[in-house]
Parts: C-alpha cells; sequence; structure tokens
C-alpha cells in the first residue's frame, strides 16, 4: 500500500473512529443506542441505510434517542456525501465490448502515457443554496475539517499504483489525471486497470471502475 493511501485510511480511521474491521456505523454520533455499540449492526442498518430506511426500520432504531440526538444523527447522515462519477480517456479510440465492459485502444509505438478525465459530483445537491458542501460532520475530530479526495489508477492484481490526484469537491468537480505506460509492454497485449475514487473522511463512500486497455 502507497504512502499516500495509508495516510488516507489512516485520517479516516481517526475522523471516523473506524478501526480494521471497517465498521461503516461507527461514525454515528450518538451511536451507543440505549447502551449497546451493537445495536446497529444487530439489526443490519447504519448511516447509509439509515437515510433510506423505512419509518418503521427508523423508528425502531431511534426510539431511545432524544430530539437533540435524533437531529444530531440526521445532520451526519445529510453530510454524507453521495457521490456521481463518469471519466473518460480522451485521445483513445473506445473498443465496443461485451457487457458494456470499457475498453480503449492505446498504439504503444506513439503513446507513452494516457489521461483520465472525471467528472465528480454531489448527488442531490441544491443549486440555488448557499450550502458550503463538503464540511465533515465528526464529534471525533479535534478541529473543523473539509473532506478530501482522492482518484487512483491502479493495477491490483500486479499491485502497481499508476497515478494519484489529490481534490476537493464542492458541488462539483472535473479531475485530470495523467499516468505513464510502463516501459516494457512487449510481452502483454493489455492492461486490466482500476479507477478508484476514495474519501480520506468517509468509509463506505469509496467507488471503483474497470477499464482495459487494448495495446497495438
Amino acid at each position: 500500500m502507497s504512502v499516500r493511501r495509508l495516510r488516507c485510511r489512516r485520517v479516516r480511521e481517526h475522523v471516523r473512529n473506524t478501526g480494521s474491521d471497517g465498521s461503516s456505523s461507527r461514525g454515528l454520533p450518538r451511536r451507543n443506542f440505549g447502551g449497546s455499540d451493537d445495536r446497529t449492526a444487530s439489526i443490519g442498518v447504519d448511516e447509509l441505510v439509515l437515510r433510506t430506511a423505512d419509518d418503521n426500520v427508523r423508528s425502531a432504531l431511534l426510539q431511545s434517542l432524544s430530539p437533540t440526538q435524533v437531529s444530531d444523527i440526521a445532520r451526519f447522515c445529510n453530510s454524507y456525501p453521495s457521490i456521481e462519477v463518469a471519466f473518460d480517456l480522451p485521445g483513445l479510440e473506445p473498443i465496443e465490448a461485451a457487457d458494456d465492459a470499457l475498453e480503449y485502444r492505446v498504439r504503444i509505438e506513439s503513446q507513452t502515457s494516457v489521461k483520465v478525465v472525471a467528472q465528480v459530483a454531489r448527488d442531490n445537491v441544491d443549486e440555488d443554496s448557499d450550502e458550503v458542501y463538503g464540511k465533515v460532520v465528526s464529534s471525533r475530530y479535534p478541529h473543523a475539517k473539509q473532506e478530501e479526495w482522492w482518484l487512483l489508477v491502479g493495477d491490483p492484481a500486479q499491485n502497481v499504483l499508476y497515478g494519484i490526484k489529490r481534490f476537493t469537491l464542492a458541488r462539483r468537480a472535473q479531475v485530470k489525471l495523467e499516468f505513464e505506460l510502463p516501459n516494457d509492454l512487449s510481452t502483454i497485449d493489455a492492461l486490466q486497470l482500476k479507477l478508484y475514487l476514495m474519501c480520506d473522511s468517509y468509509v463506505g463512500c469509496d467507488q471503483e471502475y474497470d477499464f482495459t486497455l487494448r495495446l497495438d
């Protein structure tokens, strides 16, 4: 694991108080509902599900809390980022592939690097609002913090990180990431890669997308 990726994970663990078990419910304020830290897990909901759970499930989970405590939880859930990602590899020829797989042709005689352009946007944003997006809601962090986001390209099968770009996200952002191709491609005909979107402040909102570079 790269130093930058390790730092990203450690910041998330500190902000969210989330350890190696990856429990996403540990970031919820007032999580000790009724004195049991396992209550959220026992009924199968966390902050992601809490926002969309039916009224009966939500009421059962929150019944022991005061209005102030419920308000704290609602503020956290409303701040949890819901992100949409679209990306392209400009300058490369798309190839039709089965199952809508993303494949591109790379002519290695003339191409030494690849550029990824990603459109990253928050879902359900009120365009007319003056709200400042990206402020982390966490009672476990010692001072005010803005979310930081990371775009990465890697080959998990070979444990290779090709490129990484850090950025902040208000309502939306266009992120450009350029990475170098390996020097020796004579023995392979394709690179099976992943595009990752990672947040340093919240667990559970990371995304990954497969794409293939066909080498000619």
